[in-house]
């Protein structure tokens, strides 16, 4: 199967290609995060939720050839919350 047909499959609700998906780009989303955060476990725990808000939202994707790019915001979007919270728990221990 394309990438087309496994994202489809997952707007439908089909847990395999869901699986299939966050199997596959796993690896792309973490090197993404890395290299944002600069950190491993930050890296992984915003790809982690980069798939949760995927799999919340994945039937609001028209395009389904866009999938790694959307993939790619959502990483983004992760790791712009978790360097905010970094950032607030920082400043919050200075006082």
């Amino acid at each position: 199967m394309d990438l087309i047909t496994h994202v489809n499959q997952a707007k439908r609700g089909e847990m395999a290609s869901c699986e299939y998906l966050i199997s596959k780009f796993y690896s792309l989303a973490v090197s993404y995060a890395y290299s944002i955060l600069h950190d491993f476990q930050l890296s992984e725990d915003a790809a982690q939720e980069a798939f949760i808000l995927l799999l919340n939202n994945i039937s609001k994707l028209k395009e389904p050839l866009a999938f790694p790019t959307w993939l790619k915001k959502l990483v983004f979007t992760s790791c712009n919350r978790i360097q905010r919270k970094r950032k607030n728990e920082i400043n919050s221990s200075l006082f």
